[in-house]
């Protein structure tokens, strides 16, 4: 009995040792607390947590910063951010999470380095931050990038992971998705986002530009907004494993100063792959020099199919839908259309407009209005930003539920 009650206490012993701790980091700290970001950063341990007290009078903490730990970032006072300036290189590996909650970096870009293994994705989770004057970049192999609720005037770049209710503007290309280092049967969910790209007279720059032919993509209740190509999606996976979603977003071509054609949602599916286009609203917003507006461009691969309906294109683009396309049904092409500067419908065109299934209605239960702000996921559900210290930031559940069966719901959330 009595080895039995010390061996316990010595269980006792160790898991208090291997707990994860709360490491300070204040301006001038004394131990136990850091005088620096990369002070604590050294010091800590897989799963412990840097939290950070902002300066005096909240001047950035200015310096450059390496992770190679599981580890979270996260502001000392709760619904608030930490503001720092300068550049966060984290260094990735297998198992590894990295996140950084309610950062604010004045100057700066967060990269990954380093790399996970086949099947087993490291992790980096940026939630309920803004980056002012930086890139995100999470493209090394086998590395997940979560992104919610954030602000970026940079360019944003992944190739697995999810982009949920962020406000993501650049210069030139605003959100990049690249090519895994191997094919998955993963999907990438871009959800709730506004997305623009604010160059009027370049020919490469897009609000999204997809390159990725090694995962399957859910985007919708997106506001993209560009002079060139607002949506580009070169290529698809070769799969028909899983039907790749374009619902219920807006699309607004700004002015294009330069000659040749403007593209407002363009498509190419790759061989066997399936891309639904539908419940989206297009409005062309420019009086630029382009030689000609193109709405709606699909590009069909060998035994693909692009499948188009319930669309609503402005009757101002000199052609509503060029290329070809497996199914084109139950389009408006004929209306004069006008967003507003947040994506939402204006002038009633477009309201119960989408798909009359039940299982696209609107949240009061109506049916879908076409655009971002339509359907279950509308952009109500993520704006206004950094609103709360907590935040659900996706849910996902069946959206047919038969009588009998379990209704299954999986929320994520953090807490700043």
């Amino acid at each position: 009995m009595k080895k039995q009650l010390l061996l316990l206490c010595l269980m006792v012993l160790t898991l208090a040792n291997v707990k994860a701790a709360d490491l300070l980091v204040e301006e001038f700290g004394l131990a136990p607390a850091y005088s620096s970001i990369q002070a604590a950063v050294t010091a800590a341990a897989n799963g412990d947590r840097i939290i950070i007290k902002n300066r005096a009078g909240n001047i950035p903490w200015v310096e450059t910063v390496t992770i190679a730990k599981s580890l979270e970032l996260l502001p000392f006072l709760n619904d608030s951010l930490f503001i720092v300036q300068g550049n966060y290189t984290i260094t990735m590996a297998t198992g590894r999470t990295v996140s950084i909650i309610g950062m604010y970096n004045t100057a700066g870009n967060i990269v990954t380095g380093g790399t996970g293994a086949s099947g087993s994705n490291a992790v980096l989770n940026v939630y309920g931050s803004q980056l002012v004057g930086g890139n995100l970049s999470a493209t090394s192999n086998y590395v997940t990038a979560n992104i919610y609720g954030s602000k970026v005037f940079g360019q944003v770049s992944i190739t697995n992971g999810t982009v949920v209710g962020n406000e993501i503007s650049n210069s030139g290309i605003a959100l990049e998705v690249n090519s895994a280092a191997a094919a998955n049967n993963d999907t990438i969910f871009i959800i709730g986002n506004r997305i623009s790209s604010t160059t009027s007279n370049n020919s490469s720059y897009y609000g999204l530009n997809w390159s990725n032919n090694t995962s399957f993509f859910d985007i919708r209740n997106n506001h993209f907004s560009s002079s060139y190509y607002p949506f580009y999606i070169g290529a698809t996976k070769a799969s028909n494993a899983t039907v790749n979603k374009i619902y219920n977003n807006s699309f607004t071509v700004l002015n294009y100063t330069s000659t040749g054609t403007v593209y407002c949602l363009f498509v190419i599916a790759s061989t066997n792959s399936i891309v639904e286009v539908m419940n989206n609203v297009l409005d062309k917003n420019s009086t630029g020099t382009s030689a000609g507006y193109v709405g709606i461009y699909g590009s069909i691969g060998t035994s693909a199919q692009i499948n188009a309906y319930f669309n609503f294109v402005d009757n101002q683009f000199t052609t509503a839908f060029g290329g070809s396309y497996t199914v084109q049904t139950n389009n408006t092409t004929n209306q004069a259309i006008s967003l507003a500067a947040n994506g939402a419908l204006s002038g009633g065109i477009g309201v119960n407009g989408g798909n009359p299934a039940n299982l696209f209605f609107d949240l009061d239960l109506t049916r879908n209005d076409v655009g971002a702000w339509g359907g279950s996921f509308t952009q109500a559900n993520f704006f206004p930003l950094f609103t709360g210290a907590a935040r659900t930031w996706l849910t996902s559940y069946p959206f047919n539920v038969r009588t009998g069966t379990t209704l299954s719901i999986k929320a994520t959330s953090f807490d700043r």
